[in-house]
């Protein structure tokens, strides 16, 4: 999809576009994230409207532009303090987690969750974009067996524990092959050492060993305020 930052009632904000003459189903699945009926979320992007051409046929969509950037890039920049940095990363996960759990409470997913798919607003908040229920595969990411099954909530669970890996380890990408054997990662951070044990559990090859996502908070973040 092409992506564009445009302005919409004197505000910034970003405008998706499909880039085919027709719209792809991975248009289509975070299309309907944003307009299935009674979902919101404050840790999912807002959705403003839609475009059109003149044939009456949807052509993009206007989300609001957040400035603090992709999360990945905010970490590999050290853009905050480093003590600053690793405290946020508790408030951080508990939002993403909180997305989650409105997303699989709606029957909806997210199916690529990852640090470059959450974004920053100007109060440091994590915002999930970028919902493709199931059209989105990244080697390291998602669990090797589970290809094609990135519309079940498990999936999600798997890599929410690769994200927390992820940002454990400052936007570093996780092996392609998969994060196998956790203890060979000892990262000196308070942050690792008290989310290892629930990325441990989220990495489950069983999808049914994993934690649900109302679960999820409940392991790490149940004194944080989201």
């Amino acid at each position: 999809m092409y992506v564009s930052k445009v302005k919409y009632r004197g505000r910034p904000c970003v405008w998706k576009q499909h880039n085919s003459p027709g719209q792809t189903l991975a248009f289509q699945a975070e299309l309907e994230v944003y307009t299935w009926p009674a979902f919101e979320s404050p840790h999912v992007a807002k959705f403003i409207g839609y475009t059109s051409n003149e044939f009456a046929k949807v052509t993009g969509f206007v989300l609001p532009y957040y400035d603090g950037g992709d999360l990945k890039w905010a970490l590999r920049l050290r853009k905050y303090p480093e003590s600053y940095q690793e405290d946020s990363k508790f408030r951080w996960a508990a939002q993403i987690a909180h997305a989650l759990v409105a997303l699989h409470q709606s029957g909806l997913t997210h199916g690529d969750l990852r640090c470059e798919n959450v974004v920053l607003d100007h109060e440091g908040n994590a915002i999930v974009i970028d919902m493709v229920r199931g059209w989105g595969y990244m080697d390291g990411w998602a669990p090797c067996t589970e290809k094609d099954v990135g519309s079940d909530p498990k999936w999600d669970i798997y890599t929410f524990g690769v994200t927390l890996w992820e940002m454990a380890h400052n936007g570093q990408e996780p092996p392609k092959e998969g994060l196998g054997n956790l203890e060979q990662f000892t990262i000196g951070t308070d942050f690792w050492a008290k989310n290892k044990e629930l990325v441990s559990k989220c990495l489950a090859l069983d999808p049914e060993q994993r934690p649900s996502a109302l679960e999820v908070p409940a392991s790490g973040c149940e004194n944080l305020v989201a």
